[in-house]
């Protein structure tokens, strides 16, 4: 079995819709497993999408994971054991009417005391909104992580890299949890401006 850390620390796995942030996420945690560490993997109870009791990637990818609502439920269900966290769609924790909470700053706090404390903690979500806006806690977690992963998807309109969510909807909420839905696509940053209005009135 491995030897348990004096310090751990904080990877961020970032991008796009589409990017593969969940695919990537659940072969690091397997890795882990393999490796023989104890681990324990989180969710927004907010993403019920696929299935409540796992990570599931759009391409229908799972791991088990458990649901947490706040920094409260985090540190409930964090086991002294544990070695290695994962947390997926983590823009969406401290997040009320689209804005950041309190709340959200402490489960920063939680996060980084983990690490202090010899645990590895992995963390997948949108850096930004469909508005190319920071999103919740992630650019904060960026910013303090000592790994920092920013993936890529395919621009649906020209094929280059696509860095940018591009919102279909008329639905103007800042949080709306999306599969396969047809509600966000993928688009490069000049296919992102080209489609979006607000933008194209603001230059």
């Amino acid at each position: 079995m491995p030897v348990k850390r004096e310090v751990g620390w904080l990877e961020t796995i970032s991008g796009c819709m589409f990017s593969g942030k969940s695919t990537e996420l659940i072969r690091r945690l397997r890795n882990a497993m393999i490796a023989g560490y104890k681990v324990q993997i989180f969710k927004h109870s907010i993403d019920d999408r696929y299935n409540k009791d796992s990570i599931t990637t759009h391409d229908g990818n799972s791991i088990n994971s458990e649901q947490i609502l706040n920094t409260k439920d985090f540190c409930k269900l964090l086991k002294p054991d544990t070695e290695v966290v994962g947390i997926d769609e983590a823009q969406f924790f401290g997040l009320v009417d689209g804005h950041l909470t309190n709340d959200g700053l402490d489960f920063i706090k939680e996060i980084k005391k983990a690490t202090y404390n010899g645990v590895v903690v992995i963390v997948s979500g949108l850096d930004m909104d469909s508005n190319g806006e920071p999103f919740g806690i992630m650019p904060k977690l960026m910013a303090t992580a000592q790994k920092v992963n920013k993936l890529k998807a395919v621009c649906v309109k020209c094929g280059h890299d696509a860095t940018m969510t591009y919102r279909l909807t008329e639905d103007n909420q800042r949080v709306i949890v999306s599969g396969n839905d047809g509600a966000f696509d993928a688009r490069c940053l000049a296919c992102w401006l080209k489609g979006n209005k607000k933008e194209n009135k603001n230059d």
